[in-house]
């Protein structure tokens, strides 16, 4: 595989999941030194590669990094992940973690499972949670992902993550056609129906 082509940056993203998947054989050497926190993980320390993305505002890849957590310190380590991905909306991950904590006997460390969908996601008539209401309110203003996870102080992916639960949600191909929805339907950014009665109580 050629690299020369590489940002050392990309390097580092690239051969830190090439380790997370187990892939066969190895990378080439690589000439340029990797940023941190992509090296941090690279030799053995993902718990300072986690502490190095939560310095950088980006707690999903300090999750991933924290599921990396071998020995000793793994049972800690998931149980932080499990409550960031909890925090950020992020369950296919966050079961990841627990399936992990599952295989290593930690279960008992983690916080407890959130039963049924968060409340904001119970009283919206498609299943919105509060994370992905935001979501949806700013790119109703026509904000880019990336101006997205800047205001709501989220990593890139995990905004991405919530605009892919969005379109599935709203049954939409593409943020075009979720614009065109809202469009038509101003409701979904209250998250009640016009033809829904309003609750007076809990």
């Amino acid at each position: 595989m050629n690299l020369d082509n590489f940002r050392p940056r990309d390097l580092g993203e690239l051969s830190v999941w090439w380790r997370r998947c187990g892939m066969p054989g190895s990378l080439p050497a690589l000439s340029a030194p990797i940023p941190s926190p992509w090296s941090a993980e690279l030799v053995g320390d993902p718990q300072a590669a986690a502490a190095e993305w939560t310095r950088f505002s980006l707690p999903y890849e300090a999750a991933l990094a924290l599921m990396q957590v071998r020995g000793a310190d793994a049972g800690t380590a998931l149980a932080r992940a499990v409550a960031m991905l909890d925090e950020i909306d992020a369950p296919a991950a966050a079961a990841l973690a627990r399936k992990l904590a599952q295989r290593q006997g930690l279960s008992g460390l983690l916080p407890k499972v959130q039963r049924g969908p968060y409340a904001a996601a119970r009283r919206h008539p498609l299943g919105l949670t509060q994370h992905e209401q935001k979501v949806l309110a700013l790119i109703a203003q026509g904000i880019s992902n990336k101006e997205v996870a800047r205001h709501l102080s989220r990593s890139p992916r995990t905004i991405e993550h919530h605009v892919s639960s969005l379109l599935g949600k709203l049954n939409a191909a593409n943020r075009m056609e979720i614009l065109l929805r809202l469009r038509g339907e101003p409701w979904l950014l209250t998250g009640t129906h016009p033809l829904e009665p309003h609750q007076t109580g809990p």
